[in-house]
């Protein structure tokens, strides 16, 4: 699994302003997109990706691509918890 972080969010509509950011040298809170729920297949993968063997790449980037490049900061993680919604609308 794969998730792709862009941190400086100026200039994006508020809908795609997700709360991504470092809580602390080892902790980042990742915030998914608006149609995603915990029981939706993204969130399902989430949730059990530990039981699933399956890996989670982060790729960090501080701001949008300038110039055709962005670097990336790539990060293997493990999800600790999940807050939000349990279902869709």
């Amino acid at each position: 699994m794969f998730l792709l972080v862009t941190l400086e969010k100026e200039g994006l509509e508020e809908q795609f302003r997700y709360r991504d950011q470092f809580i602390s040298p080892d902790i980042f809170q990742w915030q998914s997109q608006n149609r995603t729920t915990q029981s939706s297949i993204v969130g399902q993968a989430m949730k059990y990706h530990r039981e699933r063997d399956v890996e989670v790449h982060l790729f960090v980037r501080r701001q949008p691509k300038l110039g055709g490049r962005a670097p990336l900061l790539s990060i293997v993680v493990s999800c600790s918890s999940l807050i939000g919604k349990e279902k869709g609308p």
